[in-house]
């Protein structure tokens, strides 16, 4: 919560400022692409650890996939976690009726992250890590 603080202090509207879309060549509009901006810098990361061509970002989707099918979690809850979708065995229900509970989902997700815990300690971020980078607007992307 402390870097959604530190975002709102610098006073852009999203989350990731200094994340890139993407331009487009014709038209000099954004692309709108933000996700391929963070896979982008992910895979130079990795690049400098050392790491071959084709290990990046969903490397790691299919690493966590593959753990939590491995500890019996519930093909729906991976599914949950990671984005996919699955065949409804009916569709009308899921898809018109049916209305998603997003705090119930939230605690649902937590529940089921907390039964991955890969040997990796993250560094936790610290209020201001990002002061002098978040206070030149020029950096920023729309």
């Amino acid at each position: 919560m402390d870097f959604l603080e530190d975002i709102k202090a610098c006073g852009h509207p999203r989350l990731f400022p200094h994340l890139s879309a993407g331009v487009n060549r014709e038209t000099g509009e954004t692309n709108a692409r933000y996700s391929q901006g963070a896979v982008n810098q992910f895979s130079s990361y990795m690049k400098t650890l050392g790491f071959g061509k084709g290990i990046g970002a969903h490397a790691f989707r299919h690493t966590l996939a593959t753990e939590l099918h491995h500890k019996n979690v519930s093909d729906q809850d991976i599914a949950l976690i990671t984005g996919h979708s699955l065949r409804k065995n009916v569709p009308v229900l899921h898809d018109a009726y049916f209305h998603k509970k997003p705090k119930l989902a939230r605690a649902k997700q937590i529940k089921i992250l907390a039964k991955y815990k890969p040997p990796v300690e993250l560094p936790k971020y610290e209020r201001g890590q990002f002061k002098e980078s978040l206070a030149d607007p020029s950096k920023f992307y729309p």
